[in-house]
């Protein structure tokens, strides 16, 4: 990045130490934000005192943070609470949409950080990635139900990301190459100091890179050094040192010094592998193992297709080896709550299951057909589904309650017929 002395995004300074009073001091010209992954997206970076905020308006900045970090939680926490959970993903997700297209198109600008090569661009496409990767697989259980077609959506965004990941360790390496660039005699002239914000949500910290001086085709050129660290700065004022050049930008200058980047580099070469794994896992092993969707014929008029429940998917949902679970029809005579405020689904035979929300008094009305699953003894109720929506196909016999309502109901109007 080519250095410019009247920049008011960075520090510049001779002194290799810095002072624990500077260091903060650095860190108060910014104004301060309490949004976590947004910090490095949304935080405006000035050290210049004229222009920087006055305090009654980085007040207002920081109750404004503030407010949007509590819609954000708010926004997570209280449909999880209420046991919407889908809604509680997707919400999240939509944070790191909206924070990667801020990303995207801010023109603010930006230091890479160490190791990295992502510009803000990427960078935004990425944190748009990691939203989609909340947002889409739950529109697809809200609105379709398609469990099979979340595991191919889930495993296409990892390997989206799995490849971003890679390609950008191949950059890494090809810059860290020694037939990279042009390799020029430099001067360290200084050093800017720029405020980071972690991404986990910590507090902020002073990074530092070197400002080099070097001549490039008899012209004096001024960059900043393209590593940075959060420690002092190993290079000394006045020490000349040999730094690498990009083919394509003079002003893009690259030196590690004593502080070479391979950890870094090979465990960014793993995550991008390990992802592309895992997204192929998804789409194709856990994937093949999902309820399937199975086209209907003409005359199923109920509905377009119905997902398959089998044995040994109803084994894991179960999650007991040593459950012996049983598989019947069971006809919704009534939703309600009761006095103890539980929602609960009665059949007509009488068994009853308590269902986990308000919203699934809605979901199983009066006469739904369901397909319950439960324990073979202690008849406790594992889960249920609509009839409708799904189909058994497993080697379990079905009891089908409403035969048996049926036969029930002819005995006692046989049984009050007789003198």
């Amino acid at each position: 990045m080519k250095f410019d002395p009247a920049d008011k995004h960075y520090y510049f300074s001779t002194k290799q130490v810095l002072e624990y009073e500077e260091r903060r001091a650095i860190i108060n010209a910014n104004t301060q934000n309490a949004l976590g992954i947004l910090r490095d997206v949304v935080n405006i970076h000035t050290f210049d005192e004229e222009a920087a905020p006055k305090k009654q308006v980085k007040q207002i900045g920081k109750v404004l943070h503030w407010v949007i970090a509590a819609i954000i939680v708010a926004a997570v926490v209280v449909p999880a609470y209420i046991g919407h959970t889908a809604y509680s993903v997707m919400n999240f997700g939509w944070v790191f949409i909206a924070a990667g297209i801020y990303c995207f198109f801010t023109k603010r600008k930006q230091i890479r950080l160490a190791g990295t090569q992502l510009n803000p661009k990427q960078f935004g496409i990425f944190v748009i990635m990691l939203g989609l990767f909340f947002v889409i697989p739950m529109i697809f259980i809200r609105r379709i139900g398609t469990v099979r077609a979340v595991a191919v959506i889930a495993g296409g965004v990892f390997c989206s990301i799995g490849l971003m990941t890679a390609a950008n360790a191949c950059k890494i390496l090809h810059r860290n190459g020694s037939k990279y660039g042009k390799t020029v005699l430099a001067k360290c002239i200084g050093y800017v100091r720029f405020v980071n914000y972690s991404t986990s949500g910590s507090a902020p910290y002073v990074k530092s890179a070197e400002v080099f001086e070097y001549e490039y085709y008899g012209e004096t050129c001024q960059a900043i050094n393209s590593v940075t660290t959060d420690q002092t700065p190993a290079t000394l004022v006045g020490t000349h040192v040999k730094i690498r050049l990009s083919p394509s930008d003079p002003f893009d200058v690259t030196y590690h010094g004593s502080d070479p980047p391979g950890i870094f580099t090979a465990i960014v070469s793993f995550i991008g592998p390990l992802l592309l794994m895992i997204g192929a896992a998804c789409m194709f092993v856990v994937a093949k193992n999902m309820p399937a969707t199975v086209a209907f014929t003409a005359k199923e008029t109920e509905t377009a297709s119905k997902h398959q429940l089998t044995d040994g998917y109803i084994d894991r949902l179960v999650n007991d080896a040593q459950a012996d679970w049983e598989i019947g029809y069971y006809t919704v005579l009534r939703s309600f709550t009761d006095e103890k405020g539980n929602y609960v689904m009665e059949f007509t035979d009488g068994t009853q299951s308590i269902l986990r929300k308000e919203s699934d008094l809605l979901k199983y009305p009066d006469g739904a057909e369901v397909i319950r699953i439960s324990d073979a003894k202690t008849g406790k109720v594992y889960m249920n589904y609509l009839y409708r929506d799904w189909e058994y196909k497993g080697k379990h016999p079905v009891r089908d309650q409403r035969m048996i309502a049926a036969e029930t109901a002819a005995t006692e109007e046989k049984a009050s017929e007789t003198p």
